[in-house]
């Protein structure tokens, strides 16, 4: 969807009850569909802080080591792009 430019707030509502329902189950998401999912959020403008809150909360969870440079570089972009700020 993001790709394409389509929007579905059906799909990205979905989304986010799922992952700050279970902020743990994002334990289970490999590193790259952690940042796909922020990404695809920040690409079409998605106003998701509770989304990006969950997935910053797992981050601390996890090893950074895990994710590929390029994966790094997308969540740090999608979170930028958002305008969520850690700080």
């Amino acid at each position: 969807f993001a790709k394409s430019g389509l929007r579905s707030p059906v799909l990205f509502r979905s989304a986010e009850e799922a992952v700050v329902g279970s902020v743990s189950g994002l334990l289970d998401f490999s590193p790259q569909s952690v940042s796909n999912l922020v990404w695809s959020f920040a690409k079409t403008e998605t106003f998701a802080p509770h989304t990006f809150a969950a997935v910053e909360s797992a981050l601390f969870e996890r090893r950074l080591d895990d994710f590929k440079p390029q994966e790094i570089a997308n969540t740090a972009w999608a979170f930028s792009k958002a305008g969520m700020d850690s700080g």
